[in-house]
C-alpha cells in the first residue's frame, strides 16, 4: 500500500539484544464514559486493528468496531493521534442493520484491490436479505476515507448472518491480491462457515467481483472467534487456522496452489466445553531460528506456544503445545485478547527482546490486567525463558475496565510507543478505551554503546522504490561482524532471508526479486528490510507494486 503504513513493526525485534527495557507504562489517554457524557462507542470494544497510517501525514490510527451494542447498532471508529491523544478522524454507524439478532461485529484493514489504497473492512451481524460485509477505502485526493461505504457484499449468504467471529487478510495462495479470511455463522440455513473470499483482478474495491476460493461449511459445527494465517511447519504452503467456541477444537486448512485448500488436521486442546480463542493467536519468530512458533491463548487462561511442527497435517496437542503461563489456576483469569510486539523498547534506540501482551479479566469481573512476557532468549518453549510483568490493572469499583483487544505502535512519532487497548465492559462509568505509553527507561547507561552500534553500519535503503520486479538493497559496515538482512511484510511476518553470514567492512548491493523463502512471488504491498548487524539493527520500507 502506498499510502499505508504499519507502524507497530518499527519497534519489533526478532532476536534478543543485549539493550533491556523497563516494561513500565504510564496511561497517558481514555475516551470519554458514557456515564460522563460519551456517545460513542455504541457497544462494548471486541475488535480492534493498528497501528496504520493511512494517510501517510506520520500520525498513527487504530481502528475500532463495537458490539453486543443492542438497540443501539453498532459502529466504527478510526482515531488518530494527536500529540499524546487520540481523536475521531472518522465514524460510520451501522444502524441499517437488522439488531434483532446478535450484533457482533469484526474489523481488519487491507489493500483487497491492491491499488495502494487500504480500505477499511467490516463484518457485521445481519438480517435477511442484508449485507455483512462493508468496505471504505481510502479517497486520496481528499486524503479521508468515504463517510457512505464503498461498497458491500452479503458474503452469498441471503439468509443473514448471525454471528460475525473474526476477519482477516492475507496473501495465502501467493497470487496477485491478497485474499479476506471470515469466520462467522450463518443465519439460514444455520452453519458455521470459513470463507476465503478474493476480489477478482479487473474489479475493484468500488465494484468488486468477488471470487469464493472456499466455503467450508461443514468442518465446524459451533462459533468461530479465532483466525490465524501460517506457515509452522516451513513448508511454503500457508495454512488457515480456526479455533472453535468447542473444547479449543482447532481445526487447520493448508493451501497447496492458487485457490486450492484442503483441512488437513483438526483435535481439542481442552476438556472444558467452552474453551475457545477471542482474536487469541499470532505467528512470530521470536527466537530467529527461520521456522515459526504460534502464540495462543484460551478463555479459560492458558498461554501456550506451539513449535518444533515437522508437518502441520501431523501436529498435535501433545507434541507441540507447550504451556507457559496458566491463569486460571492462579489468578482466576481469563484471556481475551493477545498480541506480540516490543511496545517498551523505543523507535529510535536498539530494541531489547519481543513480548507477548494478555487481556486479562478475573472469572469474578472484580479485576483485570494486562500482563507481558518478553522474551530472553533460548527455547521459545521454556517458560524460564520470558520475564514476566503486570503493565496495567484494574479494580470493581462500580464498574471495571475489561481489556479485550490491543493495538501497538508508536502513534505519534515521539520515539515511544503506546499500547491501546479496548474494553468489553458495557459498563457506563469506564472508558472503552484506553492508550498506555512505554516509559522508555533504558536499564543500560546512555553513555555505553554496544559493540556494532548504529554509527558502525547503515541500511541505505533500496532502489528502485516502488519497484517491480526487483530491488536493490545497499548497506554500509564500518566494522565487520554478523550480519543478518531480511525481508517482513506489513504483518511482520518474515518472507524471506537475503544474509546470513560473518562480513567484511564495505559496501554491499543485495538484490531481492520479488520472491519469498519458498520461490513464491508475493503480492504487491509494504515491505520492510531489516539489517542486523550484531546487538544493532536498522528498518527501511519499501512498496511493491505489481
Amino acid at each position: 500500500m502506498k499510502q499505508m503504513l504499519i507502524l507497530a513493526l518499527l519497534g519489533w525485534s526478532f532476536s534478543v539484544l543485549a539493550q533491556t527495557y523497563s516494561n513500565t507504562f504510564t496511561q497517558t489517554w481514555q475516551d470519554v464514559p458514557w456515564a460522563a457524557g460519551g456517545i460513542t462507542p455504541t457497544g462494548s470494544v471486541m475488535s480492534l486493528d493498528g497501528m496504520i497510517d493511512a494517510d501517510g501525514d506520520g500520525n498513527g490510527e487504530f481502528l475500532m468496531s463495537s458490539s453486543w451494542s443492542g438497540a443501539f447498532g453498532n459502529d466504527a471508529i478510526l482515531y488518530e493521534a494527536s500529540g499524546d491523544s487520540f481523536v475521531i478522524a472518522w465514524y460510520y454507524w451501522f444502524n441499517n442493520l437488522d439488531l434483532t439478532n446478535y450484533n457482533y461485529s469484526a474489523c481488519t484493514t487491507g489493500d483487497l484491490d491492491a491499488d495502494g489504497l487500504p480500505e477499511l473492512i467490516f463484518l457485521n451481524d445481519c438480517g435477511a436479505g442484508q449485507n455483512a460485509l462493508y468496505l471504505f477505502e481510502f479517497d486520496a485526493t481528499l486524503g479521508i476515507f468515504p463517510a457512505t461505504p464503498t461498497s458491500s457484499w452479503n458474503i452469498n449468504l441471503p439468509g443473514g448472518v448471525d454471528e460475525s467471529g473474526d476477519i482477516l487478510v492475507a496473501n495465502i495462495d501467493g497470487d496477485a491480491r491478497p485474499e479476506l479470511v471470515m469466520a462467522l455463522y450463518s443465519l439460514s440455513p444455520a452453519a458455521s462457515h470459513i470463507i476465503v473470499a478474493e476480489i477478482a483482478e479487473g474489479s475493484d474495491a468500488a465494484n468488486p467481483n468477488w471470487h469464493v476460493e472456499m466455503d467450508d461449511n461443514t468442518a465446524l459445527a459451533y462459533y468461530c472467534y479465532g483466525l490465524q494465517t501460517s506457515d509452522l511447519d516451513g513448508d511454503g504452503k500457508s495454512e488457515i487456522i480456526a479455533v472453535e467456541w468447542n473444547y479449543y477444537r482447532m481445526v487447520i486448512w493448508e493451501n497447496s496452489a492458487e485457490d486450492n485448500y484442503a483441512k488437513v488436521n483438526e483435535f481439542y486442546v481442552s476438556f472444558d466445553p467452552n474453551a475457545f480463542s477471542n482474536e487469541a493467536m499470532a505467528e512470530a519468530d521470536f527466537d530467529g531460528n527461520g521456522q515459526s512458533e504460534l502464540y495462543l491463548a484460551s478463555t479459560e487462561g492458558y498461554l501456550w506456544v506451539v513449535a518444533n511442527v515437522s508437518d502441520v497435517s501431523q501436529m498435535n496437542f501433545a507434541s507441540h503445545f507447550y504451556l507457559l503461563g496458566d491463569y486460571q489456576t492462579y489468578g482466576g483469569f481469563n484471556l481475551v485478547g493477545l498480541r506480540t510486539g516490543n511496545a517498551d523498547s523505543p523507535t529510535r534506540q536498539t530494541p531489547d527482546g519481543p513480548d507477548i501482551y494478555l487481556c486479562a479479566t478475573d472469572s469474578t469481573a472484580t479485576q483485570s490486567a494486562i500482563f507481558d512476557w518478553e522474551f530472553t532468549g533460548g527455547e521459545v518453549n521454556n517458560f524460564n525463558n520470558y520475564t514476566l510483568s503486570q503493565i496495567y490493572a484494574a479494580t470493581y469499583n462500580g464498574s471495571l475496565f475489561m481489556p479485550s483487544k490491543m493495538a501497538i505502535g508508536d502513534a505519534n512519532g515521539d520515539g515511544k510507543q503506546e499500547i491501546v487497548v479496548g474494553s468489553m465492559s458495557l459498563s457506563t462509568g469506564t472508558p472503552h478505551v484506553i492508550a498506555l505509553t512505554a516509559d522508555g527507561q533504558t536499564a543500560i547507561s546512555p553513555d555505553e554503546t554496544p559493540v556494532n552500534s548504529p554509527e558502525n553500519f547503515a541500511l541505505l535503503g533500496n532502489y528502485p522504490n516502488p519497484f517491480n520486479p526487483a530491488t536493490h538493497l545497499r548497506y554500509r559496515l564500518l566494522t565487520g561482524g554478523e550480519v543478518q538482512l531480511n525481508i517482513f511484510d506489513a504483518n511482520g511476518k518474515m518472507v524471506k532471508t537475503l544474509v546470513r553470514e560473518q562480513q567484511s567492512p564495505g559496501e554491499y548491493d543485495i538484490e531481492w526479486d520479488g520472491r519469498d523463502s519458498n520461490g513464491a512471488i508475493v503480492a504487491s504491498g509494504l515491505y520492510f528490510s531489516r539489517l542486523q548487524f550484531g546487538n544493532a539493527a536498522q528498518t527501511r520500507k519499501m512498496m511493491l507494486v505489481r
